[in-house]
């Protein structure tokens, strides 16, 4: 499926989604519309390329750029290290190009590097591949809330931003602390006028670091964590970190946000369950959709 909604001078950001799913990935008939794969999700735009988490669902994103011949430039973003947003990072087959260079940006922990955490969590004995013998090149780098960078180049890392971004991807954090294990980063991405804000893993839109609805102020495009019903949350699921499609609705609506995907799926919700939210969330924000992979949106 492909939504476009190009600007004055044509579509400026391609997204395409991979994985859609929270938690743990899900096979089986009735997951087949929106898919089972753990959460990744691709974004192009002008000579950049960038894949944020990468769970299940980066592993196809990976072979399709393989059989383009490899050699990819990426900046790869990390909400956190929850597994189901990492475990497609040792079956991602740029990590085995000699020819690729992968910028990887994430979270620190406790004062930890994210680089080392991240590694940690594929060294021996959870993972039979030594991370530092993978043939590509790596860097890592740890964002904090609040950080701002700018990509300016894809043959190198991007860099703190300072002074005017230029044709440059900026990319901007909001540290969600809503969730257990020390909180995400939430991500805003900008160029040329235009924006979109991953906001997965957060439980409503307020807490310690701020609003989230102002950091998402006029997005283009909002993704947005939208796990559980209204009805199950405050009988099962209140305090996992994990949204409503209605808390998702309402960051958007005070956000001003222009569409809103709905993000990161129960993996007990199968396609019905899916298409009902859906549908209740179109009653209250019209331009809202939930994501499913294969979906594809120019703006």
């Amino acid at each position: 499926m492909k939504l476009e909604t190009p600007g004055p001078e044509g579509p400026s950001f391609t997204v395409r989604f991979h994985g859609v799913r929270g938690s743990f990935p899900v096979p089986g008939a009735s997951v087949l519309h929106f898919g089972g794969n753990t959460s990744c999700i691709e974004v192009e735009t002008g000579p950049f390329r960038v894949a944020m988490d990468c769970g299940t669902g980066i592993i196809g994103m990976g072979s399709r750029l393989a059989d383009e011949g490899g050699g990819a430039r990426i900046l790869l973003l990390l909400s956190h290290v929850h597994h189901d947003h990492t475990l497609g990072w040792p079956f991602f087959k740029p990590a085995y190009d000699r020819g690729a260079r992968l910028y990887v940006h994430g979270p620190a922990r406790d004062g930890e590097d994210f680089g080392e955490i991240f590694q940690a969590a594929f060294s021996d004995p959870y993972f039979p591949v030594d991370p530092g013998s993978l043939p590509s090149h790596r860097e890592f780098a740890t964002l904090s809330h609040g950080d701002a960078i700018a990509w300016r180049d894809p043959e190198s890392a991007p860099e703190p931003l300072d002074g005017d971004a230029g044709d440059a991807l900026v990319v901007r954090t909001f540290r969600n602390l809503n969730h257990p294990n020390g909180g995400v980063l939430n991500y805003r991405l900008e160029r040329n006028g235009r924006s979109l804000v991953l906001a997965t893993d957060i439980e409503g839109s307020s807490g310690e670091s701020g609003d989230l609805a102002e950091f998402a102020r006029g997005a283009d495009l909002l993704i947005h964590d939208s796990q559980y019903t209204d009805e199950e949350y405050p009988r099962l699921t209140k305090g996992w970190g994990h949204s409503t499609w209605g808390m998702a609705v309402d960051t958007a609506e005070r956000a001003g946000a222009r569409r809103l995907v709905l993000y990161h799926h129960d993996p007990n919700h199968d396609d019905a369950a899916v298409e009902a939210i859906e549908r209740l969330a179109r009653d209250r924000f019209p331009r809202a959709i939930a994501a499913c992979e294969g979906l594809e949106i120019r703006f």
